[in-house]
């Protein structure tokens, strides 16, 4: 199902749809107190390294065109402002490990967009 809902949609209407969604949960629930603390220490990282991956896989569906180097320079951007933002936010901080995560998880989201386009893709020109 999901396959065929991929094969319809057009690749940056999906990745605008991911990053819009990253970014509501990002700064939007995420300016909330009720996101402080929903995952344990040293565990939140992995959360950190997969939004952030999943908004480079978004990222870079939305904007194919764009260098690899300005995708990179975008996801960070947005890191280092999610961190910045959680300075204004009850019983949340920023932290350097978060950093390294949303970093770790822009080079994720890199590999899953490549494996993306060298399988998936390949795999659907196949079938049809």
């Amino acid at each position: 199902m999901l396959t065929r809902l991929a094969q319809r949609l057009p690749p940056t209407g999906v990745g605008i749809g991911i990053v819009l969604g990253v970014f509501i949960l990002l700064f939007g629930f995420g300016s909330t107190p009720a996101s402080a603390n929903l995952v344990a220490h040293p565990w939140d990282k992995l959360v950190h390294l997969g939004v952030f991956a999943v908004l480079t896989f978004g990222l870079r569906l939305s904007l194919p065109r764009i260098p690899v180097s300005m995708i990179i320079g975008i996801a960070l951007s947005v890191a280092l402002a999610d961190e910045l933002h959680q300075l204004f936010v009850p019983q949340r901080q920023a932290s350097w490990d978060d950093g390294i995560a949303d970093g770790i998880g822009v080079l994720l989201g890199l590999s899953l967009c490549w494996q993306y386009k060298t399988i998936w893709l390949k795999r659907d020109r196949c079938e049809t």
